[in-house]
């Protein structure tokens, strides 16, 4: 098995969200799934009737995974939707640049007024 020199680097270059706003919120494996539940509840109880998740790659499934949960944390009192994509990220290996695909989703959470 060959060892990797400390003398490389592994640099990754994701694209920066042109359009975020108040009501966009990009989901990563970092912070801790209780914390974005309390978010996307508050953004939906005080903020904004409509919140759009954005994740890319390994994160789709934590999305989609808040989307269900936020589902039944508010008694099905929201619709979702979802779209996916395909955005471009740069790997960086000793100052060679390597473009690659990664896959996006966006989930659309709108609460639902009753009547």
């Amino acid at each position: 098995m060959m060892a990797l020199s400390t003398a490389e680097t592994t640099r990754v270059t994701y694209p920066i969200p042109k359009d975020g706003g108040e009501n966009d919120v990009f989901i990563s494996k970092k912070t801790a799934f209780v914390v974005q539940i309390n978010l996307l509840k508050k953004l939906l109880e005080t903020k904004t009737d409509c919140i759009r998740l954005h994740a890319v790659g390994q994160s789709i499934p934590r999305a989609v995974a808040l989307a269900d949960t936020l589902n039944s944390c508010m008694g099905n009192s929201i619709k979702i939707s979802a779209g996916t994509t395909t955005t471009m990220a740069v790997d960086e290996f000793d100052s060679h640049p390597v473009e690659r695909s990664l896959s996006k989703i966006i989930i659309r959470i709108t609460r639902v007024v009753n009547a």
